[in-house]
């Protein structure tokens, strides 16, 4: 190395590269001089030197990070935007490309057509207007997927710090609040479909373990409906999730690539393949529940609500505690008005963010 700093710029690190030292017998020559960095001057040349370059790393984010505080507080210095604007470099900030802003208006407007469904039926309409390519940017599903449902169409970009303080700059609006909003509500409508099992967010989503193996359980509609409304139950996920995994598996193998490959060559790709699986997801796990498990969702999770408020209907202090704030309430009714809208707005950046996930 040229200099200690060349290589490490972590105390972790740091301890990391000692140990790989160590454990692979390599020389370390610094300037073309050989380094123990074992021995008593070695050693205390080591650590000064790296914890020395540590903090020199962090003063130097620091500063740049106060330096972009600064910034942001005059309402500059955000990096990019994306498509639909451009940055005027003399002042600053940034303004609608007109060309772009006339493409999201378009994409919006072609959205909430009633023969449209997806984000793909807007993508074929859009390239059939514009071409493949708009200023650079590809005319894709992805683009569509970045631009529906933003609120940075809005005209406001909002930066947010390390503290949880937000910034707000004005970029210019391109879609009024009215389109916005009837594109959100289709969005949410369109991914309640794409799930399939199940309608809306329900009490204990997420809390309910099987109790013979401590897996998910999942909730899923019957096909029997009455006054309109399905009926739901919970079900152990671990028996369905292994044998789609396993189907998925079969269904690859079959393929044209994973022929080319030995016996032994796939026997180690599917340990592997599943052992990433199980990482991401969760292990299977032998599980010995009967119908697995299932179990009315409305019932169950009644019987919660009845032995929470049993539980809470015998302790005075609590009573109390909820009284001051029914009180307390009653003089601020003003408070959390219109902000429902606000709220589904955020459970659907929520949803986006896990189908994202997922799709990844």
């Amino acid at each position: 190395m040229y200099d200690w700093d060349r290589m490490v710029r972590d105390v972790e690190v740091m301890i990391y590269f000692r140990k790989l030292v160590e454990e692979s017998g390599i020389k370390v020559f610094v300037g073309f001089e050989e380094k123990d960095i074992f021995d008593d001057s070695g050693s205390l040349e080591y650590n000064i030197r790296n914890v020395i370059s540590d903090y020199e790393v962090r003063k130097i984010k620091r500063r740049m990070y106060e330096g972009k505080l600064k910034k942001w507080r005059e309402g500059k210095g955000i990096s990019n935007v994306g498509f639909g604007w451009k940055k005027d470099k003399e002042k600053d900030s940034w303004y609608v490309d007109e060309l772009e802003g006339n493409v999201i208006e378009d994409i919006y407007k072609t959205y909430l057509r009633k023969d449209v469904k997806f984000y793909s039926d807007v993508e074929k309409r859009m390239i059939k207007k514009y071409g493949n390519d708009v200023n650079g940017y590809r005319i894709d599903g992805g683009l569509v997927g970045r631009i529906l449902g933003k609120e940075k169409v809005k005209g406001i970009k909002v930066l947010e710090d390390e503290s949880g303080n937000k910034y707000e700059f004005n970029i210019g609006r391109i879609i009024s609040d009215e389109v916005f909003e009837e594109v959100v509500k289709k969005i949410n409508k369109s991914k309640v479909i794409r799930k399939g099992n199940e309608v809306e967010d329900y009490l204990l989503r997420g809390m309910v373990k099987c109790g013979s193996c401590g897996s998910n359980m999942w909730s899923k509609r019957s096909g029997n409906v009455k006054r309109g409304k399905g009926y739901y139950y919970l079900y152990c996920n671990n028996d369905y999730r292994e044998k789609r995994y396993e189907r998925k598996v079969e269904e690859f193998l079959k393929s044209k690539l994973i022929k080319k490959l030995s016996k032994k060559e796939v026997e180690e790709w599917k340990v592997i393949k599943r052992r990433e699986y199980e990482i991401r997801n969760g292990k299977f796990r032998s599980c010995g529940s009967k119908r697995d498990n299932v179990v009315s969702r409305e019932r169950l999770v009644s019987v919660v609500w009845d032995g929470l408020f049993r539980f809470l209907g015998r302790s005075d202090e609590i009573k109390e505690m909820y009284k001051k704030r029914y009180n307390d309430g009653k003089n601020n009714k003003g408070k959390y008005v219109n902000k429902k809208e606000y709220y589904l707005r955020e459970i659907g950046k929520i949803r986006e963010r896990k189908v994202k996930i997922v799709d990844e």
